[in-house]
């Protein structure tokens, strides 16, 4: 069924985030992006209607493999980055119904965004703006120039 489906995409991926590991910077990401793309529907498809906390949970994973994917693909044509966009687009549908605190979320979303090297979590703000609400929105304003405030320490120059 379905969920079988998505379990075998699940491994597929788990699979080649492997074999990324291990390689350097590949010429081409066609099979990477219709992995990412049977993936993404899967969730949505699949988990999204059963539970929007997993699927979040699963999407922003999702997003956290950009680095290693952007490392080691040519997205010069921008199609990893698209997938990317429509992961954020489906959070932005699951946000609303999440059972987490906005300060949770709030400091989730800034961990991710200060430490995204390739736009993968630009859209999050406005994807989960719903789901922060006035009061996650003013916290997450709150926590975000605290962090800025803090010089960044040596490891972080240095990277």
């Amino acid at each position: 069924g379905p969920l079988d489906r998505f379990l075998t995409l699940l491994t597929a991926v788990d699979r080649l985030r492997a074999a990324l590991a291990g390689r350097r910077r590949t010429p081409r990401c066609r099979g990477v992006e219709r992995t990412f793309r049977d993936s993404l529907r899967m969730i949505e498809e699949t988990v999204v209607p059963q539970d929007a906390d997993e699927a979040f949970g699963l999407l922003w994973s999702f997003l956290q493999l950009a680095p290693s994917i952007h490392e080691r693909t040519d997205d010069s044509n921008g199609a990893i980055g698209k997938v990317m966009d429509d992961a954020a687009e489906i959070i932005a549908n699951v946000a609303p119904s999440l059972n987490v605190t906005y300060e949770v979320l709030a400091d989730r979303i800034l961990d991710a965004v200060a430490g995204a090297d390739y736009g993968e979590f630009d859209g999050i703000i406005p994807a989960t703006a719903e789901a922060l609400g006035d009061d996650g929105l003013a916290h997450l304003k709150e926590i975000t120039e605290a962090w800025a405030e803090v010089p960044p320490s040596d490891a972080e120059m240095e990277a």
